[in-house]
């Protein structure tokens, strides 16, 4: 079987944009202490880079060009199918994003520290907190 057709190569009518098999693959497996989440550092400087608000305003621009973004897993009754994605209603930015300033003495192995345990909490599907 060839991989599972996009929600634009869908057949005509198909109400339900069921989970890839790589989707499935991940809810599957997420058990235990550590859970299946993907991460993203972003450094910049402080000095010349985009303020924080700058940031999620660009966010707020661009997430709505990925819909996946702003999806999440509902598990339909047995005997209802696989999993589908549906749109979050109640989908607000600043749950998904956390903004830390690291002290300068812990260098690139304290960033790295906190990001490895930022990234095994368990957090909602994409993740900027003040």
């Amino acid at each position: 079987m060839g991989p599972r057709p996009s929600a634009a190569q869908r057949r005509p009518g198909s109400r339900f944009d069921r989970l890839s098999r790589p989707d499935l693959t991940m809810l599957l497996t997420d058990r235990g202490d550590v859970p299946m989440n993907t991460g993203a550092v972003l450094l910049l400087d402080g000095d010349d880079g985009p303020t924080v608000p700058e940031l999620q305003t660009i966010l707020v621009d661009r997430v709505p060009t990925v819909p996946r973004l702003g999806q999440r897993v509902h598990r339909p009754p047995p005997g209802c199918g696989l999993p589908v994605w549906v749109n979050a209603t109640d989908f607000r930015l600043e749950d998904h994003v956390d903004c830390r300033e690291l002290p300068h003495s812990t260098g690139l192995p304290g960033l790295l520290d906190l990001a490895a345990a930022l990234v095994c909490e368990r957090r909602p599907h994409w993740s900027v907190n003040d």
